[in-house]
């Protein structure tokens, strides 16, 4: 075989060899394209569905995404002034009672020299709490003194009533009060109340604490 020949058959050979492997990856490019193109369009596949399914939940109410609103706070509520209550607040008022007004109530005179004294002015003190009550004062004119103490209570017409401990057999005194700014001012007794009850509890208290 000449020269020719041989460079002839050589290349042939060389040509065969070449062809089927830039066709095996041709064919690999090939797949790899056909791959990525089904990758993309599942993934496509996937959104449109899961966008469908969304919108479908909000149609029907099933997917809620409101955020609930923070639970208000409780209403702040001020308190309630005793008296707005219809109860008079712990506090202590005073007031003077004279000869003149003792004698005009009826009180018996020897009541009033035991109880006002000679200088005809009876300086008296009210103290009293949500279920007490103190009644002190300068009776006679000679030493500052308790006269009456006991319990506190409220009956269903709004009325102050006291019921003494230091007497016994005292009844229950019954009051219809009202406050006036600094002043309390007491304006009934209960009929069975005496003249001098009277004359020490009714009228205007005015307030020292």
């Amino acid at each position: 075989m000449s020269v020719d020949d041989r460079l002839r058959a050589g290349l042939e050979r060389n040509a065969s060899s070449l062809v089927p492997a830039g066709e095996a990856r041709l064919d690999a490019v090939r797949r790899r394209h056909r791959r990525r193109v089904l990758a993309v369009a599942g993934g496509g596949l996937v959104a449109v569905a899961a966008t469908v399914a969304l919108a479908f939940g909000l149609a029907s109410g099933g997917v809620d995404r409101a955020v609930p609103p923070d639970p208000l706070p409780p209403a702040e509520t001020s308190p309630v002034p005793p008296e707005a209550a219809g109860l008079i607040p712990d506090s202590t008022w005073r007031r003077v009672v004279t000869t003149k007004q003792a004698e005009a109530a009826g009180v018996p005179r020897s009541r009033i020299r035991e109880d006002i004294g000679d200088d005809g002015r009876l300086p008296l003190e009210l103290r009293l709490t949500t279920d007490t009550f103190t009644q002190s004062g300068d009776y006679g004119g000679s030493v500052w003194e308790i006269g009456d103490s006991g319990s506190v209570a409220y009956d269903e017409r709004g009325r102050l009533v006291v019921t003494s401990a230091r007497c016994v057999p005292c009844s229950a005194l019954a009051v219809t009060w009202r406050i006036d700014d600094d002043r309390l001012v007491f304006t009934r007794l209960g009929p069975s109340n005496g003249p001098m009850d009277r004359v020490v509890w009714t009228g205007t208290w005015r307030r020292t604490s």
